[in-house]
């Protein structure tokens, strides 16, 4: 077992690294200080009916109208907003510790990915998070360049055939098949491909099922045998069926020397450091599905959105199509060109910025705080808003506007601490974040070589923001 002392050495050490030039502020009891402002809402269900008719909206005006720290109702839940890069950095790194994210609001993902590190808390956490990062160290993860734009290549191929028959795609629809080939590709290697054509309508079906639950959180749990949590079962059996297969006989070939090159292969290579043990298979279970559910659908977020926006912003789809023709000459990208398809990644960079795929994530306050000189009460769920803080005029000039020119280099250096936080921050900074922008530059890269998107006519595309953020009714 892990100790809390290399526990907190780890987050400390993590801390300083982020940003080493923090003061944490002398301890003072908070006892007396007044809770956050905000609205008062209504008799026992508090404000969850203006959240559910506009979440995008309602958090928004929370922090027009009361400032970085709010305080609100939903239903018996205190829950507090922090939007002040200020704020968010207390409670993503600063203070840490103090915030868990054993909140009910991660439930529905607890129910499809266990306990992995998207939702683990503590210790476990913690030894999980050690034996997972050199699998994603960035110089492993260049090698599954090749495969990623492979997969893109095929899926403009596929484009290649609709263009010459109804010439209309649902990208959205195009860019999670996409991403949930590579994350299996990249999870399962060779291993799945017998399993794929039940597999990934199975995972597509575990998803939605987690969304569906998000937006409605008192539908009765999995055990109530509703045609909704029915289905779920039946998918859930599906990839268990699946992995735990893929699972046991990679681990009884054992030390054949048979090298897969896939990241199951290197999850069960790796070994505590201070134990020698490896992962259950329980927890390599609900990492492989936490690794399939957030890998996949996380980055088709950030490429729908790209395309969108690109619509939009022709001028900006030149310099694109400019920057591809130079560095790629017409062939396929490649991980070394990665470092020249700057305004690509720009791009990107950009989306994530209005389109952040976790456009809010919450932790449970374990003990009293002080954020901004506000309490927060033990037991309240704070959450922090990407939506809102990527949008705040005090860090950013035209807010609303798409502009890649504020990710250069130069630019990139002047940003606030914290005012841009898609991936997350402090110890618990998004593990796959160099994949996901490797997948993203290179799937873009490849598709925009040969194709230059617009928006079908028809209705404004709407916003439907659930555990990611995704077009209501697709995009076409």
């Amino acid at each position: 077992m892990t100790t809390m002392a290399t526990r907190e050495a780890y987050m400390n050490q993590t801390a300083a690294a982020a940003t080493p030039d923090v003061e944490t502020p002398a301890a003072r009891p908070v006892s007396t200080l007044p809770l956050p402002p905000g609205p008062r809402g209504r008799f026992l269900v508090g404000n969850l009916h203006e959240m559910v008719a506009d979440r995008l909206g309602f958090v928004t005006q929370l922090h027009t109208q009361y400032g970085g720290v709010v305080h609100y109702r939903v239903g018996r839940h205190d829950i507090i907003n922090v939007t002040n890069p200020s704020g968010v950095q207390h409670v993503l790194q600063g203070n840490n510790h103090n915030y868990s994210k054993q909140t009910s609001t991660y439930g529905p993902v607890r129910w499809v990915a266990g306990n992995g590190l998207f939702t683990s808390d503590g210790d476990f956490w913690f030894k999980q998070r050690r034996l997972m990062q050199p699998a994603f160290h960035r110089q492993r993860i260049p090698a599954f360049g090749e495969m990623m734009t492979a997969h893109a290549a095929a899926m403009a191929d596929r484009w290649q055939v609709i263009a010459s028959t109804r010439g209309t795609l649902d990208i959205a629809h195009d860019m999670t098949e996409l991403t949930l080939e590579i994350a299996v590709k990249a999870l399962f290697g060779s291993d799945i491909d017998r399993d794929v054509e039940r597999l990934t309508p199975a995972i597509s079906l575990l998803l939605e099922f987690v969304t569906f639950n998000f937006q409605h959180p008192f539908y009765p749990g999995p055990s109530v045998p509703t045609p909704r949590n029915l289905r779920y079962r039946a998918a859930r059996r599906t990839v268990d069926e699946a992995v735990n297969a893929i699972i046991r006989e990679r681990k009884l070939k054992g030390d054949d020397g048979t090298i897969y090159g896939d990241l199951l292969d290197m999850l069960l290579g790796m070994r505590d450091e201070e134990s020698g043990e490896g992962m259950t298979h329980e927890q390599l279970r609900d990492e492989v599905m936490t690794l399939l559910l957030a890998g996949h659908e996380t980055t088709a977020g950030m490429l729908t959105w790209a395309w969108y926006l690109l619509s939009k912003h022709p001028e900006v789809a030149r310099r694109l199509h400019s920057e591809l023709d130079s560095v790629l000459g017409g062939r396929l990208p490649t991980a070394a060109d990665l470092p020249n398809l700057t305004w690509t990644r720009m791009i990107l960079d950009e989306t994530l910025r209005l389109y952040p795929p976790i456009w809010m994530t919450n932790r449970l306050a374990l003990g009293e705080d002080e954020i901004d000189g506000y309490r927060i009460p033990p037991g309240a769920i704070v959450a922090v808003v990407p939506w809102v803080t990527h949008r705040l005029p005090e860090f950013w000039e035209n807010p609303e506007g798409f502009d890649p020119e504020r990710f250069s280099a130069e630019n990139k250096a002047k940003q606030t601490n914290f005012s841009y936080f898609p991936f997350g921050g402090g110890p618990r900074f998004c593990i796959g974040q160099s994949f996901a922008l490797m997948e993203g530059t290179l799937a873009l890269a490849t598709l925009a070589q040969r194709y230059d998107l617009e928006l079908a006519p028809g209705p404004r595309v709407q916003i439907a923001p659930a555990v990611t953020l995704r077009p209501l009714h697709g995009m076409t």
